[in-house]
């Protein structure tokens, strides 16, 4: 079965990915107008602040009047939030007001500069390209703490309470995005022995911007992360290298980290019911790619080197628009939804009726387009007898289902077989 995957997976790298798409992170980006601006701003503040976090200290003059003063070190952006906060907040009413206690912003300082301590070192490109001992796992607790930097800045500044009414169109409150604590292991519900290196899940805001405990589970993973060691960077160092060798180098090592994705997402889709796409990242040092995996094909993004400020931001602003896009952007179904008190799930059925009564099927069939109209009905299962365990196609499903409002702790005993099948388009 692993050689009969491994096979598949190159195959589908090879014909079915197209990378660099500059489209890409735009499909994250919030749809409704006024969260799409909110998250442009966040997404600024948290840049500026790493950004000034990793300024260099200015140098100290040789004057005679401050060489008896005490260095002053420039401050995070974060420190300066009061001044900026009131704009923001007045232009979007998301932004908490400065009504913090000193306890609770000294704690978000605190949290913020534990995360940056260890961020720093995946950002440092010199680290990278001098360090000829450096390992994957090395990455790990670096890129982990990248995420969570962006998740407390977001956790301290978004009330969730101004979401609360919604405008129609906006599917779901703000969330995290946060990383399992368990790194380079298998998955909860994987069926052969592959192990993913980092994986994301979706929070509410009541959660704390920390790891989450244990293993990654298949059936909540958001996106994956795969994280590659650019064998590039050691080899050009030590042997000189020409450009061209490096790119060839480089390339490998990023379809390397595309391969164990696509291997690692398949196993989301069968766990999933709900899933129409899958979000992915690629990590090779500190270039980063995001991915799209839908039923047709992958889409990837243009690479963002978080070594470089530009890369940075842009990979900021995807994390907060993951935490502020609309439910289905996700790559969610809105109309699939598992309850996870009551352990089954709900799934809604359109159907079809018209303005006039029809006599048959056939009548039906053969009235005006324009006068039918779509009514939705709710059904309830627990299981799937055929589950979407494949990358690409249709992810044909099929679930046995009940009209019947189940009880809690009690089996479903189903009445329909429900088909649910998306279009293959290339």
């Amino acid at each position: 079965m692993k050689t009969q995957r491994n096979a598949e997976v190159e195959h589908q790298v090879n014909t079915l990915l197209r990378a660099n798409v500059p489209k890409v992170l735009k499909l994250a980006r919030p749809a409704n107008e006024s969260r799409a601006r909110l998250a442009m701003s966040i997404g600024k503040l948290i840049a500026d602040d790493l950004e000034s976090r990793l300024a260099p200290p200015p140098p100290l003059r040789r004057s005679s009047r401050l060489a008896s003063q005490p260095h002053q070190s420039s401050q995070p952006t974060n420190a300066r939030i009061a001044k900026s906060d009131c704009g923001i907040h007045k232009a979007t009413g998301s932004l908490r007001n400065k009504l913090h206690s000193d306890k609770a912003y000294a704690e978000h300082t605190r949290r913020l500069e534990h995360r940056f301590s260890t961020l720093k070192a995946w950002v440092n490109q010199d680290y990278w390209t001098n360090n000829a001992a450096r390992t994957e796992r090395q990455m790990y607790k670096p890129i982990q703490a990248f995420h969570l930097f962006v998740a407390q800045f977001i956790r301290y500044h978004l009330n969730d309470s101004a979401f609360d009414n919604a405008p129609n169109g906006i599917i779901g409150p703000p969330r995290l995005v946060l990383p399992y604590e368990n790194v380079d292991t298998k998955a909860v519900g994987t069926d052969d022995r592959t192990r993913s290196d980092i994986g994301l899940v979706v929070c509410g805001m009541d959660a704390d911007a920390a790891l989450v405990e244990g293993k990654p589970y298949n059936s909540e993973q958001f996106a994956i992360i795969e994280a590659k060691v650019s064998a590039s960077r050691a080899v050009a160092a030590a042997t000189k290298n020409t450009a061209n060798r490096q790119n060839e180098m480089l390339d490998a090592d990023t379809t390397q980290a595309f391969k164990q994705l696509f291997m690692y997402t398949r196993q989301v889709y069968a766990n999933q019911h709900d899933r129409r796409f899958m979000w992915g990242i690629t990590v090779c040092d500190t270039r980063v790619s995001a991915c799209i995996l839908s039923s047709g094909g992958a889409l990837a993004s243009h690479e963002m080197d978080v070594s470089t400020a530009q890369g940075r931001r842009q990979y900021i602003q995807l994390l907060v628009d993951w935490s502020l896009c609309d439910w289905h952007q996700l790559g969610f179904d809105p109309s699939v939804r598992w309850r996870k008190d009551l352990k089954y799930w709900e799934i809604d059925v359109p159907r079809l009726a018209t303005t006039a009564s029809h006599g048959s099927d056939q009548q039906l069939a053969a009235s005006s387009s324009s006068s039918l109209t779509t009514t939705t009905t709710t059904y309830f299962f627990d299981k799937a007898y055929v589950a979407a365990d494949h990358l690409f196609g249709r992810h044909t499903r099929c679930f046995p289902a009940s009209l019947e409002r189940p009880e809690p702790n009690k089996s479903i005993e189903p009445d329909v077989l429900i088909k649910d099948a998306w279009s293959y388009v290339r």
